[in-house]
C-alpha cells in the first residue's frame, strides 16, 4: 500500500477503510534487559522443518503433505511463534527449580492463520485438515535473562484433552493464541477461542511437591472448580501443569459481546479497600470504542444454551459447555470513543496509539485488533 506522508499506509478490507500507523520504535519499544532468541527444544527433532530443506522449502511442504490425514500428528512439522510471557507468582516459586522466574508460553502448530481466506481455501480439503487441526500450546520455565531451565519445556495438546477439539476445519482450531498474566500473585492462561476465555494454572516441578495442593483441591472441589492436570504430548513429565479450573468465558458488550480477541488483562489497588486484592480489568475492545471491564477471574455464572451461546462467528458445538461459563464482572464498563477527536478521552485507561498519534483517523481495522 501506499504509504501516507505521516508514515501511515490506507488499507481496504472489504468496505472498512482504516489507516495503519507505523510506531517509532526509538518512542514505543521497551528498554530491553536481557533479549534473547528461544525455541523449544521439546519439539522432537524429526518435526521439525530440516535445515537442508530451507532452500527448497515449497518441495518439502508438498512431500511432507503427500498423503495427509488429520489423525496422525507426527506426520507434519512444527513451529513455534505468538510468544506470552509472564513472571512466576512468588508463592509458587518455591515448587519450580531455584531460578525460575518467568513462564513463557508459544502456540506450536504446522501453520499460521494470518493468510488471506482465499489462499488458505486454495488447500486440499485433507490437507487443510492436518494442519489446522493441530495447535498446541508450549510452555516453558524460564531464569531471571530468559533462558530456558532444561527439563522444563513441554508441548500440550490441550484441546484434545478437554475434548473440544473441532471436528472439522472451521477456518481455526478451537483454542488459538495462548498468553499469559500474573494478576494478584496468581498466575492466568488467557486463550482466543469462539470467545475469550480464561483459567488459573498452578505449576509445579517433579520431586517438589506442595503438601497443600490436596487441600486446595478439596476446597476449590467444594466451591465447584475441577482441576484438570494436563499430559504433556512432548517434553516428559518433569514439568507438570493443572488447570485450576475449567475455562471462564470474559463476554463483551453490545453486538459483538460473544465474541473477542487477544484481550489485555491488568489490575489496580482497591480504591476503597488498600488491604484487599487488587482489582482486576480486561481491556476488551480499542476501536472504534475504548472497552474496559473489572472482571472476576475466577467467578462464573452459568448461561442457559440459548440463541447467545448457538449463534457465534465461529461455531464449534464442543466448547458450548466452556462458553456458558460467562465470567463474572463489576460494575459497568469504562467506555470511550476512539473514533472521534472531540469525545472526552477517560484519563485511566488509554492506548498507546492514542497516546503518540492523537487524531480521529483510525488506527486499526475495527476487528482483529
Amino acid at each position: 500500500d501506499k504509504g501516507g506522508e505521516d508514515g501511515s499506509s490506507n488499507n481496504q478490507q472489504k468496505n472498512h477503510q482504516y489507516q495503519t500507523k507505523y510506531w517509532r520504535f526509538d518512542q514505543t519499544s521497551p528498554r530491553y534487559t536481557s533479549p534473547t532468541s528461544l525455541v523449544l527444544p521439546s519439539i522432537p527433532s524429526n518435526l521439525r522443518v530440516p535445515p537442508s530443506r530451507f532452500e527448497d522449502i515449497e518441495s518439502y511442504i508438498k512431500t511432507k503433505y503427500a498423503n495427509p490425514d488429520p489423525e496422525n500428528t507426527t506426520n507434519v512439522f512444527l513451529m513455534e511463534y505468538n510468544p506470552g510471557i509472564a513472571p512466576i507468582p512468588v508463592r509458587m516459586r518455591a515448587y519450580l527449580p531455584w531460578n525460575a522466574r518467568y513462564l513463557l508460553s508459544l502456540r506450536v502448530t504446522p501453520h499460521n492463520f494470518c493468510f488471506p481466506l482465499w489462499l488458505t481455501d486454495r488447500l486440499s480439503e485433507d490437507m487443510k485438515q492436518t494442519m489446522h487441526s493441530l495447535n498446541h500450546m508450549g510452555l516453558a520455565l524460564l531464569d531471571e535473562k530468559y533462558q530456558m531451565i532444561p527439563g522444563h519445556d513441554v508441548v500440550i495438546d490441550i484441546d484434545r484433552q478437554l475434548e473440544a477439539k473441532r471436528e472439522s476445519f472451521m477456518g481455526e482450531p478451537a483454542f488459538v493464541d495462548y498468553r499469559l498474566f500474573t494478576l494478584n500473585d496468581e498466575l492466568y492462561l488467557h486463550v482466543n477461542s469462539d470467545t475469550v476465555i480464561l483459567t488459573k494454572l498452578r505449576l509445579r516441578s517433579e520431586g517438589i511437591g506442595n503438601p497443600n495442593d490436596d487441600m486446595e483441591d478439596s476446597i476449590l472441589k467444594k466451591m465447584g472448580h475441577k482441576q484438570i492436570k494436563l499430559k504433556n504430548l512432548y517434553g516428559g513429565d518433569q514439568f507438570k501443569v493443572t488447570l485450576l479450573h475449567q475455562f471462564n468465558t470474559i463476554w463483551g458488550e453490545g453486538k459483538k459481546s460473544g465474541y473477542g480477541k487477544n484481550y489485555a488483562l491488568f489490575s489496580l489497588p482497591n480504591a476503597t479497600h488498600p488491604t484487599a486484592p487488587d482489582s482486576v480489568y480486561a481491556e476488551m475492545s480499542v476501536h472504534p470504542d475504548h472497552l474496559v471491564q473489572q472482571i472476576l477471574p475466577d467467578e462464573y455464572d452459568k448461561l442457559p444454551r440459548d440463541r447467545r451461546i448457538k449463534w457465534r462467528q465461529r461455531r464449534n458445538f464442543k466448547i458450548d459447555y466452556i462458553i456458558q461459563r460467562k465470567m463474572r464482572t463489576v460494575g459497568n464498563a469504562t467506555q470511550s470513543s476512539t473514533s472521534d477527536a472531540r469525545s472526552a478521552r477517560v484519563p485511566s485507561f488509554f492506548t498507546a496509539d492514542e497516546h503518540w498519534f492523537p487524531g480521529s483517523k483510525n488506527p486499526f481495522k475495527e476487528f482483529a485488533h
